[in-house]
């Protein structure tokens, strides 16, 4: 059953002006949703073979950091429509699939075993981790590759119990895509072509319209409490969208000065360390009340978006951050689940059920994921990178290279590039696995075993 909603009032009106105008304000973007490009119409999806088994291949697009990125319930998400006016019909979800792959996204099967253009499809690949798959709610509703639904918790901070949210895991950033002749090529591990920002405007937007566009708060209520809901949970849940929508405001003014001088990351790029930063450092740290604290000192611009770097081998570097500013994988991925919005209680000391420093980082899924992607020690015989393997040159769809381009192209990296990218893996002379360079293990475990990224003279 559908309700409909009265046509908002003056007031009402130029309520949602502010809101919209500090929400975009925020995103830096204009009052109209963003221009999307219309996505390459393919026949086929392909996933080239990269060493992984098909369930490990979802359990890593859809596994839980612990991350509450998206700012809205995940009953929420999947009940958002769209953020466009339609005179007859409603308007599309917003997690339509053919409208997410806009703004790069990937489309994911519900299930591993799906068929059709989002299937995974048969592959030769068998490495996988013994991840626990009842702590793995799986993708049942559609969502695309990198959207992780985390089971509802208690937040660290404040104790309150939160419902199911949804969060982007290492896959949203580190899975490529391009479509060449009609066929989708998708490539685990490679950058990510996702504009997060266009994103992150048009939820804002939908939230919006959801409130005050007549008849869209009768369709989002019957979505997320069900057909047969009460007039007070109407009610409840309209007080929660307008609490959420009531933070516009406030932000904009917070972190207004942080924002100067911020750039457009657009598509395939993003200032992912300065977002952790003013995550970990100003979001996560409002409520200090330490005399002469104000984390808003901590803001700082968005203004060195970069492309997202290609995941394969990089446990294996001395460096694994790629500004070589972190050592230790664990460090950075959990770095990274922290400034996707994990919760973690950096504010309120002194209840022992809510320790400082407790967070909701998944560390188990974190590490389970470390280990897909390394794989065992490549240094074992027989020698070579075992986890998840870059991708091999798929000549079934690209055709066969010509031998000679490809000797003359292995000699001209030997000569113009090997000198700081060292020798490639797969070079024919075997000089990738030289003991010179990489560093000396101390013990029987991959993580003391590094490939050199730096070695000076």
């Amino acid at each position: 059953m559908s309700r409909s909603i009265p046509l908002p009032s003056r007031a009402d009106a130029i309520r949602l002006s502010g809101v919209l105008a500090a929400a975009l304000l925020v995103a830096g973007c204009s009052l109209l949703p963003p221009a999307l490009p219309e996505r390459e119409p393919a026949e086929k999806t392909v996933w080239l073979d990269q060493n992984w088994s098909n369930d490990a291949r979802f359990w890593f697009h859809h596994a839980t950091q612990g991350t509450s990125t998206i700012p809205v319930p995940y009953a929420w998400l999947v009940a958002l429509e769209q953020p466009t006016i339609r005179l007859f019909g409603d308007p599309p979800l917003l997690m339509d699939p053919d409208y997410t792959a806009r703004f790069g996204f990937i489309s994911s099967p519900r299930t591993v075993d799906a068929g059709g253009t989002q299937g995974y499809g048969a592959t030769t690949g068998r490495f996988t981790v013994p991840y626990d798959p009842a702590r793995f709610p799986g993708n049942p509703d559609g969502l695309p590759v990198g959207f992780a639904r985390t089971p509802g918790y208690d937040d660290p901070t404040t104790g309150v119990r939160l419902p199911d949210q949804v969060g982007l895991n290492c896959a949203a950033c580190h899975t490529g895509q391009f479509t060449y002749r009609g066929t989708n090529v998708r490539v685990d591990g490679a950058p990510a072509t996702t504009d997060l920002g266009s994103f992150r405007t048009v939820l804002g937007l939908s939230l919006a319209y959801t409130r005050y566009v007549p008849g869209r708060f009768g369709r989002f209520a019957d979505r997320v409490l069900g057909p047969d809901h009460s007039p007070a949970e109407a009610a409840a849940l309209e007080k929660k969208l307008d609490d959420l929508l009531e933070q516009g405001p406030r932000v904009v003014q917070q972190m207004s000065a942080g924002l100067e001088g911020s750039v457009e990351e657009g598509f395939t790029r993003l200032d992912a360390l300065n977002r952790i930063g003013t995550q970990v450092f100003y979001a996560d740290l409002i409520g200090v009340d330490d005399p002469g604290f104000d984390p808003i000192t901590n803001l700082h611009p968005n203004n060195a978006p970069v492309n997202y770097p290609a995941t394969w081998s990089t446990t294996w570097f001395d460096w694994v951050q790629y500004d070589a500013s972190i050592r230790r994988p664990m460090v950075r991925n959990a770095g990274e689940a922290l400034g996707v919005s994990a919760k973690v209680n950096l504010t309120r000391p002194g209840v022992p059920s809510r320790p400082l420093y407790g967070s909701s980082v998944q560390f188990e899924e974190i590490f389970q994921m470390e280990e897909l992607i390394a794989g065992p020690n490549p240094l074992a015989e027989p020698k070579g990178f075992k986890g998840l393997a870059s991708p091999s040159w798929p000549q079934e769809l690209l055709g066969t290279p010509d031998p000679a381009r490809v000797e003359r192209g292995r000699a001209l990296y030997r000569q113009n590039c090997s000198g700081c990218h060292r020798p490639a893996p797969n070079d024919p002379s075997g000089r990738f696995w030289d003991p010179s360079f990489w560093s000396t293990p101390n013990a029987p475990d991959f993580r003391t075993t590094r490939f050199r990224s730096f070695r000076w003279p």
